[in-house]
């Protein structure tokens, strides 16, 4: 009995036996039953039931650092998906901005032909077209679609990062429940030695000495429950220890996707006000063309009565060029006249007075020809040239005329003395 209950042969006395025995005490009184190296009943259950105490402390510590691995994972959850929902906001308001910078670039197109068709414009402004030119170079738009499409895989990228933190963080919290369950086996594991005695209490005592055998080999069962508890101990701590790391790496993902989601923000805003102030430099410069176009058609107009007035002035022109081809053939008719009252000597007073009416009459004509021409030379200087030389034809004239007035009123003058 001493043998299996103790570990060492019941031959020997209590002070030659290393392992003690049944009733072997040491020099304070204590019981002395069992000791390292033996292999006893009480022993072998001691050692059990220090080991499971061990195991149960063990297995209370990484239950307590799986909880917090756990709460901490939560909260990184909690993270990831707020950010998740401010990325997937600035994606939204990128696609508006897309959308608009779609539709500032329909109104640049439509804004350019209006721009073409005022430059094709016939008798358009120098200056303005210049002032048009210069204005348009100096627009630019805020974005182009290459730029805010990358902006948009910028976004979505950052989206699809949260969406693989997730995945991790789901294959982490099954590892934690893993390590959970292996935990709990253990914690059932210790349980094993309740049937034979409480916790530090001796084998016998309350207890007959029948038990022991049955101790002795439930105590050796405990041996493989522990290694079990033991390797569910590493496996949770494996777990927390990479559960840790993953939680790092979340951090890190979920900064790196905040961040990037906050340079977008800024961005974003940059564009908008890009945006605002081209649309604004826009408006302002299609009113521009607007008012020019107006201007333009007044121009056009003035030109055209101008046109009208010329081509009226050049009809009068030619009238005066009849009238004074009619002069100058009265003129010579008259001359004519004069030239056979010379011949004849003998004309009365009254045929010279009537000539005389008559070359008043063509000098009047005459000069109301030459202010005419005048006027319109002065109204019209694309015609100058022509003007001028149907003056000085009629200025010569003029100079006939009245060159033959005075000669008349000589030869009235001697006439009437005769």
């Amino acid at each position: 009995a001493s043998s299996q209950i103790c570990g060492a042969p019941g031959d020997q006395s209590c002070e030659h036996a290393s392992c003690g025995g049944a009733l072997c005490r040491d020099s304070v009184g204590t019981r002395h039953c069992g000791g390292t190296g033996c292999a006893g009943a009480l022993p072998v259950s001691a050692r059990a039931l220090s080991n499971a105490h061990n195991a149960s402390q063990q297995l209370e510590v990484a239950l307590g650092q799986l909880g917090v691995v756990a709460q901490k994972m939560q909260e990184v959850q909690e993270l990831a998906r707020g950010a998740r929902s401010r990325a997937e906001e600035a994606l939204g308001r990128s696609q508006a901005t897309r959308s608009r910078a779609e539709k500032a670039t329909a109104q640049l197109r439509d804004f350019i032909r209006r721009i073409k068709a005022f430059l094709a414009e016939e008798g358009a402004d120098p200056g303005s077209i210049e002032l048009v030119a210069r204005q348009v170079l100096n627009i630019s738009l805020p974005s182009s679609p290459g730029q805010i499409q990358e902006l948009l895989w910028e976004m979505r990228e950052s989206i699809s990062q949260l969406e693989g933190v997730d995945a991790v963080l789901n294959s982490t919290a099954e590892g934690l429940a893993v390590a959970r369950d292996l935990l709990a086996q253990g914690q059932e594991a210790r349980q094993v030695v309740g049937p034979c005695w409480g916790r530090h209490q001796s084998p016998c005592s309350g207890r007959g000495w029948s038990c022991l055998c049955c101790c002795r080999e439930r105590a050796e069962g405990i041996r493989d429950e522990l290694a079990g508890t033991q390797q569910a101990l590493e496996v949770a701590r494996t777990q927390a220890v990479t559960a840790g790391s993953t939680l790092q790496s979340a951090r890190d993902a979920i900064q790196v996707a905040e961040n990037r989601a906050q340079e977008a923000e800024r961005r974003l805003q940059v564009l908008d006000r890009k945006e605002s102030q081209a649309q604004r430099r826009l408006q302002g410069l299609a009113q521009r063309i607007t008012t020019l176009q107006e201007h333009g058609r007044d121009a056009h107009r003035m030109a055209q009565q101008a046109k009208d007035g010329a081509q009226r002035a050049t009809t009068t022109s030619g009238t005066l060029s009849q009238d004074l081809a009619q002069v100058t053939q009265r003129y010579v008719v008259l001359k004519n006249r004069v030239g056979v009252l010379d011949r004849a000597s003998g004309g009365t007073l009254q045929r010279v007075s009537q000539l005389m009416a008559e070359a008043q009459d063509l000098l009047d004509k005459a000069s109301n020809s030459k202010r005419k021409l005048e006027d319109l030379e002065q109204r019209f200087g694309a015609n100058e040239r022509m003007m001028a030389a149907k003056v000085t034809r009629l200025q010569a004239l003029e100079q006939q005329v009245t060159g033959l007035l005075q000669e008349i009123r000589e030869r009235a003058n001697a006439y009437a003395t005769c």
